[in-house]
């Protein structure tokens, strides 16, 4: 399994069957560079919830399958399991649900946390499983803050862990960068690429990878 790092929470998966899952794609407001209205192929795109940055379809030729409701679901040869959670610390009051999304194919566990906005119960953790990768949102504000996140990622001990939704050269969202969940977590090794390998291919640790800003053709 290939996963791409796009910009803010969004990723491509590939696998090595060809199945290609797109994750919370988000739109021009975000700051990121978007691609051209229908221009970007996928079998499946998963949203973890409804707001703009998470949720822009229009990328998508169609057809393609759109998963943004608990359940679980196949995909070609990928078993996707979308559990329910909240934005926020007060059971979505302020900014609705979340969905966390677990990916398996190729012989790996891939779990996305959306915008998780509170501190994983024992039902929600035991839910989730043993990850073998995990995507955490850790710029904090519309999310746990950064050193809140890093404890759920110790709970959820995955071996690899790729920071997403942190403020970039591109965002003007009031977000932190990486590096505070980078000193609660123990460090990170910063790659010049926006790709990884996941399935025994890469050494356990946290990885932070560039936003492929040029994934798309620009709009």
């Amino acid at each position: 399994m290939k996963i791409n790092y796009i910009g803010h929470a969004c990723f491509m998966m590939h696998t090595k069957a060809g199945t290609r899952i797109l994750m919370d794609p988000y739109d021009a407001s975000v700051g990121y560079p978007v691609p051209k209205a229908g221009s970007v192929a996928a079998d499946c795109v998963t949203a973890s919830h409804g707001h703009h940055d998470h949720n822009a379809v229009e990328w998508l030729a169609k057809p393609y399958e759109l998963i943004d409701k608990a359940g679980r679901y196949t995909v070609k040869d990928v078993a996707v399991t979308a559990i329910p959670c909240w934005h926020d610390e007060v059971q979505g009051q302020k900014r609705g649900p979340n969905l966390i999304f677990i990916y398996q194919a190729d012989g790996v566990r891939l779990c996305h946390l959306g915008d998780l906005g509170h501190e994983l119960d024992e039902e929600t953790l035991a839910a989730i499983g043993q990850v073998d990768a995990l995507l955490a949102p850790v710029g904090g504000y519309f999310t746990l803050e950064p050193e809140l996140m890093a404890r759920q990622v110790r709970a959820l001990s995955p071996e690899i862990v790729i920071p997403m939704h942190y403020a970039t050269e591109f965002t003007s969202l009031p977000i932190a960068g990486p590096q505070r969940f980078i000193a609660e977590i123990g460090g990170a090794v910063e790659l010049e690429c926006s790709q990884l390998v996941l399935g025994g291919e890469t050494a356990p640790g946290v990885y932070l990878l560039q936003p492929a800003s040029k994934f798309f053709d620009r709009a």
